[in-house]
């Protein structure tokens, strides 16, 4: 995703986070509500990230979109 996203100029995020660990939700919390303007529970952090469907049909599923995922995704790589 990292590469396809590259070469359509969309930013690309990196960072570890630990989706058992309240400090780090509640970090990824913030960071997507700042940057999508969207509000994730932290049950709904974890679906995300331990989904292995594709972004499309997580975000519908959350109810949010494709960027949102793949953003909540490459912050708890």
């Amino acid at each position: 995703h990292d590469l396809i996203r590259k070469i359509q100029g969309k930013p690309v995020y990196w960072k570890a986070c630990n989706i058992d660990d309240f400090e780090d939700v509640s970090h990824v919390m913030d960071i997507i509500s700042k940057s999508h303007r969207t509000d994730l529970t932290a049950t709904e952090i974890r679906k995300i990230v331990t989904s292995t469907n594709s972004y499309e049909s997580i975000a519908k599923r959350i109810g949010s979109n494709k960027e949102v995922i793949y953003h909540v995704k490459a912050i708890c790589r």
